[in-house]
C-alpha cells in the first residue's frame, strides 16, 4: 500500500464503496483484468483484483469489517 499514486492501476472508490470493500463485498469496475490499488480520497485502502468486470477484495478474512 506504500505506492499509493505510483500504482500502474488506481480505482477510487466513494465512502459507500469503500465500507463495501472493507467488508469483502465484490464490486462492478471498467472492463480489465489485473491488480490495482484501491483508493478513497487519494488515500491507498488495500490491493484488489479485476476479472470480467468486477472488483474483488482479496483482505484477508481477519482483516475485513463486518456489522459496519
Amino acid at each position: 500500500m506504500a505506492f499509493g499514486e505510483g500504482a500502474k492501476r488506481q480505482v477510487r472508490l466513494t465512502r459507500e464503496e469503500a465500507k463495501k470493500y472493507l467488508r469483502g463485498e465484490t464490486l462492478p469496475c471498467e472492463d480489465f483484468s489485473g491488480w490495482c490499488a484501491v483508493c478513497v480520497e487519494e488515500f491507498p485502502l488495500g490491493l484488489a483484483k479485476a476479472t470480467s468486470g468486477l472488483l474483488k477484495n482479496h483482505l484477508p478474512k481477519g482483516l475485513r469489517m463486518y456489522g459496519q
